[in-house]
């Protein structure tokens, strides 16, 4: 589908390079745009990794160079998935969170939480064009086996600077208190992604026979919470003033974060590399 975009060209990434680097002197001369993720690790986007060779002006030289940029866009398959994205807005919301208040939260914070806003496009298909924070680095954990104590302790301190950084930010800026209201379960949700939902733990409950003993027995009240798993997540999510409330990333889970690495393997920096289902709420529901 990628393929299909004929403004995702030279002379379109070259503008975007040289708004970014203050440079006219940059001039593309080849874009190669391939999956920047494996199959089943986003079903809200369809991402892709445009690596981006150019010229560029150093003195009296021009000097051969090569980049890649992470193009994030709303589903580009006609189906049923892009309509239930394009109905929740969720691709506005973070284009604000990143392109400004997330960028106004690191310059509190002088450190960074996120990758760089280098571009947004708000003409169908909304596009999202981030710096690849894997040329700085980083990569994905591995969703399978989860986060050790070095990786959670890194995540945690994250995320502590994030609901710090969001509440010096909601004080200047109160307008954002009810600009981020849609989080993982919100009133009015597509069908779709309610009935997500309630099939996970219906599966959770017939899986559950298969389970140690001491789990199994558990059978029935997982069947039964399934039937109102969604209206207690909402009750769970109502906004009440009289609580400590930050922006919440709201789905801070294994893909959606990035880490980078020292020369022992050992997790030394953390990074969110989608924020989609920022909440102003309680800070636990992160």
């Amino acid at each position: 589908m990628v393929d299909k975009l004929e403004w995702l060209n030279n002379e379109f990434v070259q503008r975007v390079l040289q708004y970014n680097e203050y440079d006219t002197s940059i001039n593309v001369t080849n874009i190669s745009v391939k999956p920047a993720t494996s199959k089943g690790d986003n079903y809200a986007s369809d991402m892709y990794r445009v690596t981006v060779k150019y010229t560029q002006k150093e003195g009296k030289t021009r000097v051969n160079k090569e980049t890649s940029i992470v193009c994030k866009f709303e589903p580009l398959e006609e189906d049923a998935r892009k309509e239930a994205i394009m109905s929740m807005g969720i691709f506005e919301n973070e284009i604000f969170m990143m392109s400004n208040s997330l960028r106004k939260m690191q310059q509190m914070l002088g450190s960074r939480l996120g990758a760089n806003v280098l571009y947004f496009r708000m003409e169908r298909p909304i596009c999202l064009m981030l710096e690849d924070l894997a040329r700085l680095g980083f990569r994905m954990a591995d969703r399978f086996s989860g986060l050790d104590f070095d990786h959670s302790k890194l995540t945690l301190q994250s995320l502590g600077k994030f609901h710090a950084a969001s509440v010096a930010l909601c004080e200047k800026e109160p307008k954002l208190k009810t600009l981020y209201q849609k989080g993982i379960l919100y009133e009015g949700m597509p069908t779709e992604f309610r009935f997500f939902f309630v099939s996970a733990i219906k599966a959770l409950g017939d899986d559950l026979p298969n389970w140690p003993q001491d789990v199994k027995r558990y059978q029935n009240k997982v069947k039964k919470f399934a039937e109102v798993v969604y209206d207690r997540g909402l009750a769970a999510l109502r906004r009440n003033d009289d609580e400590f409330n930050v922006i919440n990333h709201g789905d801070s889970w294994t893909n959606n974060m990035m880490y980078r690495y020292d020369e022992n393997s050992k997790p030394v920096q953390h990074v969110f590399v989608s924020i989609v289902r920022t909440i102003f709420r309680v800070q636990l529901v992160n």
